[in-house]
């Protein structure tokens, strides 16, 4: 069964990515990303996807472990899809007397999987690495701009506090959506249950009149605006208690930053930089 989607789930394993700096990790993806800004064609998206796979076989993490995405993310991609095959734009395609313009629905494509490569090496730092480093090598990375006062360690105290309370917050978001489709569900049970007769001598009399289509979608979109309403307003009033109780603790503590932690550098990091830089050249070579 597929997981609920969290971007910073760590999934505990003894392999080579694991042991792997988390340093050396979020520099490898800033130089994935670099590469496909430069050179974004199919090259440098097999070359990315070809790069997640195999860090998540060395990685030895079971295939359960991928997320099952939001619907809305889905419908997001497909229609995407829809309206590149309607742009049309060279490489035509003729099917019979009909010519059929490829060139927006191959864009569309390349971009799908471009956004779903960078989301997938994304989750793939959350999955082999545990959220207690990802200050530390933050910190690290953003150590040069020191010198001209940028608030490095406010940041990674920010950082540090988000990814704590991420988990938190997908829990209470999974908690809020499970009671609005029960609270969905329970109404329309009731709708359906007041549209049947009350006994069979009463006949047709007691059954409503049926709405027309438009006052159907006026009161669809009724319900629709009330229930986004309603769970902005739960996420929001949860987010808010869920900050006051971590700065509570953490006045109580006497101390208003995050603990960081660091590790060494070693042999994983080092495969893991050639492998980075010979896909990053091999990109840049074959698409020059």
């Amino acid at each position: 069964m597929k997981s609920a989607f969290h971007l910073l789930r760590y999934v505990d394993r003894d392999s080579i990515v694991h042991r792997t700096n988390a340093r050396t990790k979020i520099l490898s993806m800033s130089a994935m990303a670099l590469c496909l800004a430069f050179r974004p064609g199919w090259i440098a998206v097999a070359g990315i996807w070809s790069l997640g796979a195999v860090t998540f076989i060395a990685a030895r993490l079971p295939v359960g472990c991928i997320p099952r995405f939001p619907k809305i993310v889905s419908y997001g991609l497909l229609s995407g899809l829809v309206l590149g095959a309607i742009s049309g734009g060279e490489p035509n395609v003729n099917i019979g007397s009909w010519v059929f313009g490829a060139g927006g629905l191959v864009i569309q494509i390349r971009f799908s999987l471009v956004t779903l490569g960078l989301l997938f090496l994304s989750l793939l730092l959350g999955w082999t690495t545990p959220p207690s480093e990802l200050p530390g090598a933050v910190r690290f990375i953003l150590r040069p701009f020191r010198a001209v006062r940028l608030p490095v360690d406010d940041v990674v105290t920010g950082l540090a506090l988000a990814v704590r309370v991420m988990p938190l917050l997908m829990d209470e978001l999974a908690s809020t959506f499970t009671l609005w489709k029960a609270r969905r569900d329970a109404q329309n049970l009731r709708t359906r249950s007041a549209s049947i007769p009350a006994s069979p001598e009463a006949g047709t009399k007691n059954v409503p009149s049926t709405p027309g289509p438009a006052s159907q979608r006026a009161d669809l979109m009724e319900r629709t605006i009330n229930d986004v309403i309603a769970i902005a307003a739960t996420s929001t009033t949860s987010a808010v208690r869920r900050s006051t109780e971590i700065g509570r603790a953490m006045r109580a503590k006497g101390s208003t930053e995050a603990p960081v932690t660091e590790s060494s550098w070693g042999l994983p990091d080092f495969i893991a930089a050639v492998v980075t830089i010979c896909t990053v050249v091999a990109v840049f070579v074959l698409d020059s």
